[in-house]
């Protein structure tokens, strides 16, 4: 998953975003009834066109439920990006 900020980089705080991210995350899996281990996501940052963007890399979700994901994340942590991508193994894509 890539979120995109409107923050500056590099000249914005990546931990702040990172942390925020996760503990979003935590939430909205919480919500699904599914623990975040960190051993199995992945946060990372890298600037893009001189915005802060916010990769998540994450191993055994449900695509199915994706669409709903990306909905509760949105309406969670909406304030943090500007958009949001999600591609699935599965090659579906979802956008917010």
């Amino acid at each position: 998953m890539t979120l995109l900020t409107n923050a500056p980089y590099p000249h914005s705080n990546p931990y702040y975003y990172t942390s925020r991210v996760e503990k979003e995350m935590r939430k909205v899996l919480r919500a699904y009834g599914a623990n975040y281990d960190p051993r199995y996501v992945r946060i990372s940052t890298r600037g893009v066109n001189q915005k802060l963007e916010v990769t998540v890399q994450a191993y055994s979700i449900d695509c199915k439920k994706a669409p709903g994901f990306m909905s509760k994340l949105r309406r969670r942590a909406g304030h943090l990006f500007v958009s949001a991508h999600l591609s699935c193994s599965n090659g579906r894509e979802y956008y917010a």
